[in-house]
């Protein structure tokens, strides 16, 4: 593990700024006495997401990549016309050499947001796992934002499946019959009247 001032280029700066890439320290001993290091955040651009969902044009992974790059390119436009600041963001949990990659944080009210591109069960499923990995590793690095949970949808979720996301906290983003964006939001109150119906 590297030890001491990380070098950062010029051309680096121009994408990540200083304050955009964080980590807790090098390392740390865990209960067994082995030595784990921490987990790293580092902003990145959205257009990145929007190039990759891009690539593959010949399949059928490729069609959904699509339809979820058009999705958040979609949710970015309306929030920043709401004035929203949005984000992305790649992390590398302690125990990976792979980094993930978070589809959206809104610091404006602290939101990490996973999109799909299908709100049928398996994605939803899908982006509640992520999201809740997502926002555990956030609170290693990010201790003081305790972010919230999201998961945007191009429509709206069967209920059995709001309920779920419900039970974890988790907010509900989609597109209605009029294409405009509706969420369920994770209140004492929504979460009571969902687990009745």
């Amino acid at each position: 593990v590297p030890i001491g001032e990380v070098i950062v280029r010029d051309e680096d700066e121009s994408i990540f700024s200083k304050e955009s890439r964080r980590n807790t320290g090098p390392t740390e001993v865990s209960e067994y006495g082995t030595i784990v290091p921490h987990p790293e955040v580092e902003e990145a651009p959205i257009e990145e997401h929007n190039k990759r969902a891009g690539k593959r044009t010949g399949s059928k992974s490729g069609s959904f990549e699509r339809k979820e790059g058009d999705l958040v390119k979609d949710y970015v436009s309306y929030m920043e016309a709401h004035g929203h600041s949005l984000h992305s963001y790649k992390i590398k949990p302690s125990t990976s050499v792979r980094k993930l990659r978070i589809d959206l944080f809104d610091k404006s009210i602290k939101e990490i947001i996973e999109a799909k591109s299908s709100a049928r069960r398996e994605k939803v499923r899908q982006a509640l796992g992520q999201v809740l990995d997502y926002s555990h590793i956030f609170n290693m690095v990010y201790p003081e934002w305790e972010p919230r949970q999201a998961i945007l949808l191009p429509s709206k979720p069967s209920e059995d499946l709001v309920k779920l996301l419900l039970l974890y906290k988790v907010s509900c983003i989609y597109k209605n019959s009029q294409q405009l964006f509706t969420r369920i939001n994770v209140d004492e109150s929504e979460i009571e009247a969902h687990l009745r119906v």
